[in-house]
């Protein structure tokens, strides 16, 4: 069965998801601005130079994958905010046998 992607992709499982997050290089970005510290979607946007609408459609795919922490809170005005950091520390691929294979490692 195949499924899209939210990178308009048709991807068949969850390693090539991975493997075709890893290779956006959107995706990459949000995930190295986010190593150290918590970001909102406007501060990765200003520091990766990415569209705010893009941002958010690949955090939502990253989150989908775990690859992100997420943190709400609600300011004085009412409103929520989110933070993300990236929580990945290590990822290990193979493939053996046309069988493609994917080990995350989260800090």
């Amino acid at each position: 069965m195949q499924i899209f992607s939210p990178l308009r992709i048709k991807v068949d499982t969850k390693e090539e998801m991975i493997l075709q997050t890893l290779l956006d290089k959107h995706s990459r970005a949000i995930l190295n601005v986010t190593k150290d510290c918590s970001k909102t979607a406007t501060e990765i946007c200003k520091e990766c130079s990415i569209p705010l609408s893009t941002v958010y459609r690949r955090l939502s795919l990253l989150k989908h994958l775990k690859f992100l922490y997420v943190t709400c809170t609600i300011r004085p005005d009412g409103k929520k905010l989110s933070s993300y950091k990236n929580r990945i520390a290590e990822i290990h691929m193979s493939l053996n046998s046309d069988n493609l294979q994917v080990h995350t490692i989260y800090s």
